[in-house]
C-alpha cells in the first residue's frame, strides 16, 4: 500500500517526513505479513532501518503509529472513491459500486490485519471523528455529483437516500465477503443494484419543460 510522501510545509522538514513516511510503510508491511504479534517498536525499526529514538520522534506508540497506518489505508480509500468522475446517473452508481467491491477485494488482507485492534480504534473517539467526518464529506460530495448528473432537479431526501443506500449495500457487500471472496459473483450482483438505485433517482427527476 505504497503512498505518496506527505507534502511538507518547508523544505528543511523534507527528510522528517520521508522518515515518517518510511515508517508507515514499514509498519503497513508488519501489519499485512505478520499481524498484530510481529507489529512491535523494534521489528518497524529493523524493518525501517532506523533507530527507536527516531521512531518516537515520530510517533510515542504503537498504538499511535497503527494510527497512522490506519489513516493512511483510509485516506487512500476515500481518495480513490472520491476523486472518481461519472458520465451519467447509471455511470454513477455502476462505477462507484464496481471500485468499491474492487478495492474490498484488494485490501481484505490488511482488513483482517486490523481487526485485532478495532477496540483500540472504537474507543479512540479522535479517530472515530475522524473517520466519520471523513465519510460525511465524500456522501456530501456525491450528492452533489450525482445531483449534478440528474440534469433536473431532484428533491436533496432522494439524492441522500440514494447515497446512503449506496454506502449501506457497499457495506452489507464487505460483510459477506467475509464467507465469499468471489469479486466476479459480487460485481455481477451489483450490476442489478446499481440499476435500482440509478432508475430510483430518475423517476424523481423533475425536468423543466421548454
Amino acid at each position: 500500500m505504497t503512498q505518496p510522501i506527505e507534502k511538507c510545509s518547508h523544505a528543511r522538514h523534507e527528510k522528517g517526513c520521508q522518515t515518517r513516511h518510511r515508517i508507515i510503510e514499514a509498519a503497513t508491511a508488519i501489519l499485512i505479513e505478520e499481524g498484530k504479534p510481529g507489529f512491535t517498536t523494534r521489528a518497524i525499526c529493523e524493518k525501517a532501518g532506523i533507530g527507536k529514538g527516531s521512531l518516537y520522534h515520530h510517533f510515542t506508540d504503537t498504538h499511535e503509529l497503527f494510527l497512522a497506518v490506519a489513516r493512511t489505508f483510509m485516506e487512500h480509500y476515500f481518495s480513490a472513491m472520491a476523486d472518481q468522475q461519472f458520465e451519467s446517473i447509471d455511470d454513477f452508481f455502476l462505477k462507484f459500486g464496481r471500485q468499491a467491491i474492487t478495492q474490498i477485494s484488494g485490501s481484505y488482507r490488511i482488513r483482517e490485519r486490523f481487526m485485532p485492534f478495532l477496540i483500540e480504534m472504537v474507543e479512540d473517539h479522535d479517530f472515530v471523528d475522524e473517520i466519520m467526518a471523513k465519510n460525511g464529506i465524500m456522501q456530501e460530495s456525491l450528492i452533489a455529483k450525482l445531483g449534478a448528473l440528474a440534469g433536473g432537479e431532484v428533491p436533496r431526501e432522494v439524492l441522500a437516500d440514494a447515497v446512503l443506500a449506496l454506502f449501506t449495500l457497499l457495506e452489507g457487500t464487505e460483510n459477506l465477503m467475509q464467507f465469499n471472496r468471489d469479486e466476479k459473483r459480487f460485481l455481477a450482483m451489483w450490476e442489478r443494484l446499481a440499476k435500482l438505485l440509478a432508475d430510483h433517482v430518475k423517476q424523481n427527476t423533475i425536468r423543466s419543460k421548454k
